[in-house]
């Protein structure tokens, strides 16, 4: 089984419309925009604000913020999850509750990239403090240390 492109994992996956894709990083803000870039040989074909187009249908719940296809040499493609969100002790738990927000969300279809380490990606949106007990929560949930800036996909 083929792992689906971030315009039909939305469509099929998630169940939104396609309208709510948009072409390379449009779907992002400005700020949050700047904060990525693509590795060389490597380019932004899609995104989606995925915490917009589900604010109604989930008005309650941790939605995970932006999806982004890049894509690279020999027809690559890597389906890449985002969220910008302030890196402090205090909002680990709420990342690792929008973690499973995502995992939920794309249960739906056997063929939507999961969430894992490598292409799930918490973009610091001011200094990064978390204590080591955080730190290891962190790790234990599979995400990442938060970085302030994200060359993508990861190698």
């Amino acid at each position: 089984m083929s792992v689906l492109g971030l315009r039909e994992c939305i469509v099929r996956g998630i169940g939104l419309d396609c309208s709510v894709v948009r072409s390379g990083k449009q779907a992002l803000k400005a700020a949050c925009s700047r904060a990525l870039e693509a590795r060389n040989g490597w380019r932004f074909e899609a995104s989606v604000d995925l915490d917009g187009a589900l604010r109604e249908k989930h008005p309650n719940e941790n939605r995970w913020d932006y999806g982004l296809e890049v894509t690279g040499p020999g027809g690559k493609r890597s389906v890449e999850w985002v969220e910008f969100h302030p890196a402090c002790s205090g909002e680990v738990d709420r990342m690792i509750k929008k973690k499973q927000w995502l995992e939920a969300q794309l249960a739906r279809t056997k063929v939507c990239p999961r969430p894992a380490k490598k292409n799930l990606h918490w973009v610091a949106t001011g200094g990064i403090a978390i204590d080591l007990t955080r730190g290891r929560l962190l790790n234990q949930a599979g995400l990442a240390w938060p970085q302030k800036r994200l060359r993508l996909p990861l190698p």
